[in-house]
């Protein structure tokens, strides 16, 4: 093991300073010899030599990631951890002696305003693909850390973390967590470390992406894990920002979810996170799944599309598009709600989908446009006075108090609007269709508008 001559003062400086005031550094022992300090440095080599042999045949023997680091921890005297880039916990050793508001990872999984703060922090954006040990400053966790990319294959795909807690970091820590990093490389290279994806996921991301895929067949292999076809399910589409992408957070956010809802699954899939969970087994309702998962979002940068709640194995494709389209048409008309359902975008997804190939114009009811020609003639309040009384379900009183005009004044528009109307507005279907094109022109106003 090749040592800086910075660590080996350090360890000298231990071994050999006295104490001054206050439990500072004093000078050094007066009976320092140099027959001392040889014999000195030579157990500082004969130690981290024989740290570096245990890590050897821990690595060759293909043990544990768990025992090289609890090894390594209790030769550097700091809590050590390894995570992937989607900030996934592979190991950690020593943490238990920190309290838990300053770990990075807790029982549901990383601490999410650490990783948002981790994506936002420029320490962290120049790491990205550096092989070089990184101090990243406690404002990020609350505690200083060391940090190192881990290239096992020549990919980088995780790194080790080391934590300023048990002692104050000195110069020598970079080295000691180079030499660690180099064995953990070779380690992550021949193991299983790195995990695998759910298999429920890919059954999920079959139905998806498969429109051929035998729907039978997917819902026998649904079963054989507990999700059965009298179950009831949601989904979730969650929209990933940037910086989400950028720094492979997703794996992180999926964990989240798992941790919160066991009965769920998430996966990446075409750019997005897709969840679906079995209500039935989780035992509760959209609004219970939302209350949890409400701040969580929002705090990530994320906007998020449900669908509805359905029964079965049939709808999942359906499902996904319901959520996708909340997510979609909610964020093009209230781009700022971090949150939309199915059930909030419903009718504007039926108006835009009705507008797609010929214009509201030419779609709404004929005589709607004479009576808009007849305002812009007359000065009138055709329009205005017939949208009022099909909002107020043909009650004359209570249209007239909308309007604040006398119901005598309301029953003589009445009689002039059906005359351009052709109608006696006593036609359900006709009323609807009226209403409806009311829809379709004002949501046309509001696009030419923008």
């Amino acid at each position: 093991m090749k040592l800086s001559s910075a660590y080996i003062q350090e360890q000298l400086q231990k071994e050999y300073q006295t104490v001054g005031q206050e439990g500072m550094p004093g000078k050094y022992a007066p009976d320092l010899s140099e027959s001392a300090v040889i014999d000195s440095v030579q157990r500082i080599y004969d130690a981290c030599d024989e740290w570096e042999n245990r890590l050897r045949e821990e690595v060759m023997r293909g043990r544990s990631l768990q025992r090289i680091l609890k090894l390594s921890a209790d030769f550097i005297g700091n809590p050590l951890l390894v995570m992937s880039l989607d900030f996934d916990l592979l190991g950690e050793s020593g943490i238990e002696t920190m309290p838990e508001k300053s770990r990075l990872f807790h029982k549901d999984g990383i601490d999410m305003e650490y990783m948002n703060a981790l994506m936002q922090s420029s320490e962290y954006q120049k790491m990205q693909d550096s092989r070089e040990t990184v101090l990243f400053p406690a404002y990020i966790s609350g505690v200083r850390s060391l940090n190192r990319n881990l290239f096992p294959e020549g990919k980088n795909v995780c790194r080790v973390v080391m934590h300023e807690w048990n002692r104050k970091f000195t110069e020598g820590d970079k080295c000691l967590l180079d030499t660690l990093a180099d064995y953990l490389e070779i380690f992550l290279t021949y193991s299983e470390s790195l995990g695998g994806e759910d298999p429920l996921a890919g059954i999920f991301k079959k139905i998806l992406s498969d429109r051929t895929a035998d729907y039978m067949e997917m819902s026998k292999k649904l079963s054989t894990y507990g999700w059965s076809s009298q179950h009831t399910y949601l989904s979730l589409i969650l929209q990933l920002t940037y910086l989400n992408q950028k720094n492979l957070s997703t794996n992180a956010i999926c964990h989240y979810i798992k941790q919160q809802f066991p009965q769920s699954v998430s996966f990446l899939f075409e750019g997005e996170i897709v969840t679906f969970f079995n209500m039935t087994l989780l035992e509760k309702d959209a609004e219970d799944i939302g209350n949890v998962l409400t701040y969580f979002i929002r705090d990530s940068y994320l906007k998020a599309g449900y669908s509805r709640c359905v029964k079965g194995h049939m709808y999942f494709r359906r499902q996904f598009i319901q959520a996708r389209t909340a997510l979609d048409v909610g964020s093009r008309n209230k781009p700022y709600v971090w949150i939309h359902h199915f059930d909030q975008i419903a009718l504007t997804y039926i108006m835009e989908q009705v507008t797609r190939r010929l214009p509201a114009s030419m779609i709404c009811h004929e005589n709607l446009l004479k009576l808009k020609e007849a305002d812009e003639e007359n000065q009138s309040e055709y329009m205005k006075t017939l949208r009022t009384y099909l909002d107020e379900n043909l009650n004359a009183t209570r249209t007239a108090e909308a309007l604040f005009i006398h119901r005598s004044t309301l029953l003589y528009r009445l009689d002039k609007i059906k005359e351009i109307l052709q109608c006696e507005l006593d036609d359900p279907d006709e009323n609807f269709y009226l209403s409806f094109s009311f829809r379709l022109l004002e949501q046309e106003d509001a696009e030419v508008s923008l």
